[in-house]
C-alpha cells in the first residue's frame, strides 16, 4: 500500500503554455465581432435554429473588414 501511495505522486506533467497569442493591433480595436444564434429545444432535442441570413452575415463581415483595415472606428 505504501508503494502505491509513493508511485501515485510520480506523475509527469508537461509544461505547456495554453491560450492564444494576441498581437498589440488586435488588442487596440474596440470593435467586437459577434453573431447571434438562437437555439430552440423541444424536450431534449433541437427544434430549430435562428441565425443571421447570408446577406446580414456578409454585411457584418464587410463592416469588420473596414474596421480591421483601420478605415473606420
Amino acid at each position: 500500500m505504501a508503494l502505491g501511495a509513493l508511485a501515485s505522486g510520480c506523475v509527469y506533467r508537461i509544461n505547456i503554455q495554453q491560450g492564444n497569442y494576441l498581437d498589440q493591433a488586435a488588442v487596440r480595436s474596440r470593435h467586437v465581432d459577434s453573431r447571434r444564434v438562437t437555439v430552440y429545444f423541444d424536450g431534449d432535442k433541437v427544434a430549430r435554429l435562428d441565425k443571421p441570413t447570408a446577406a446580414e452575415a456578409a454585411a457584418q463581415d464587410a463592416s469588420a473588414a473596414k474596421i480591421k483595415n483601420g478605415r473606420t472606428y
